[in-house]
């Protein structure tokens, strides 16, 4: 009947934005977005325990009545955004965003599936239900790329949409139409690319959501 729930402060010093949301079945929710804090973001045990350089992701899961379970910095030297998170099985969840860190893994110690190409690259990430990064894979080619939307599919096919201005590295099937074009690509549980394609044309085009 619209009353509050609840309502929470998040952040550290620094400069704190959330730019995506998810509620699962359980009613636990998931924050990403992007901060210049140093401190007060990343809980104990995070997968990154602090920012590593300008403005860093950051990914935070709350309980049902907006207890903080647990947060991590997910970033590199340069500037990084989460901008999409959507719940799994398991507690488990997948973030999409856009990176100008090649060394956006380095603290986490994983291989991405896809090297960083140049650029902004676009991102996504698999997080397990305790905020470690299981999987990561950087997706676009030699212009900037992000991904802002993910939606999944009940065989966990995860079906990702953004923008991209380059030319290479995305699409086999379609090509780059304008200066920038909508870009949709769907990826599998080892977060290998299944297919992706350029939607667009003469003009600049995004894609900004998906259902």
């Amino acid at each position: 009947h619209g009353s509050r729930l609840f309502a929470t402060y998040f952040g550290g010093e620094g400069d704190d934005e959330g730019l995506g949301i998810d509620v699962d079945n359980y009613y636990r929710v998931r924050v990403v977005g992007r901060t210049t804090s140093v401190a007060g973001i990343a809980s104990d045990s995070a997968a990154q325990s602090g920012n590593a350089g300008g403005d860093d992701a950051f990914i935070a899961r709350f309980d049902s009545t907006g207890n903080l379970i647990w947060s991590t910095c997910i970033g590199g030297g340069l500037d990084d955004r989460a901008l999409a998170v959507r719940a799994m099985a398991e507690g488990h969840a997948i973030v999409c965003g856009t990176t100008l860190s090649s060394d956006l893994l380095d603290t986490l110690g994983i291989t991405p599936v896809q090297a960083h190409a140049d650029s902004a690259d676009a991102f996504a990430l698999w997080i397990d239900d305790g905020g470690q990064v299981i999987k990561a894979t950087f997706l676009g080619g030699e212009a900037g790329d992000a991904l802002v939307a993910v939606a999944l599919f009940p065989n966990s096919t995860a079906y990702l949409v953004g923008s991209t201005r380059s030319a290479t590295g995305i699409s086999d099937s379609t090509s780059l139409s304008g200066p920038r074009d909508g870009w949709i690509c769907a990826v599998d549980t080892a977060l290998n690319v299944l297919w992706s394609k350029y939607v667009g044309g003469a003009g600049d085009d995004a894609l900004t959501g998906i259902a």
